[in-house]
């Protein structure tokens, strides 16, 4: 379990790097999870720096676009 201290102020680009980048340094799966304000859930699992499976509970909850939907479009975009 790895816990970062740029996570820590949710600050969505940084959180959105974070995983993927450790998994392709350790060449291993990761799964980052992250709960903003009890309003959002937002989670992906990370394979060798590709994101494989993406979640977020509330995608429209951030203005334009919001935390994970870049993210999410990419994962789906490779589908």
């Amino acid at each position: 379990m790895v816990f970062d201290a740029i996570c820590d102020d949710q600050d969505p680009d940084k959180v959105e790097r974070f995983a993927p980048a450790l998994s392709k340094a350790l060449s291993c799966i990761a799964l980052a999870v992250w709960n903003h304000d009890d309003d959002v859930l937002w989670y992906a699992l990370v394979e060798n720096g590709s994101v494989v499976d993406p979640y977020d509970s509330n995608p429209s909850y951030f203005s334009g676009g919001g935390i994970t939907m870049p993210l999410v479009q990419r994962a789906t975009a490779r589908n």
